[in-house]
């Protein structure tokens, strides 16, 4: 089901890099198309769980991304 998460958009710089949005109820790692000038912003993102999506950094859930934009 689709969702909407706040928080402050980080990108990883391991490996071949990871977004992950930084938010009240923890860490989310981002897929798709996200603009590199978004980084350290706070941002709105719109988009639906990827199950079994697992990065070496957060470990946590994995959201790809519909949309996004600064708040």
């Amino acid at each position: 089901s689709p969702m909407t998460l706040t928080g402050i958009l980080r990108f990883v710089d391991l490996g071949a890099g990871q977004w992950v949005l930084e938010t009240p109820k923890g860490k989310f790692a981002l897929f798709g198309d996200i603009d590199r000038s978004m980084a350290d912003r706070r941002v709105q993102v719109q988009g639906s769980p990827v199950d079994g999506q697992s990065t070496g950094m957060t470990g946590n859930q994995a959201v790809m991304v519909e949309s996004i934009r600064q708040t």
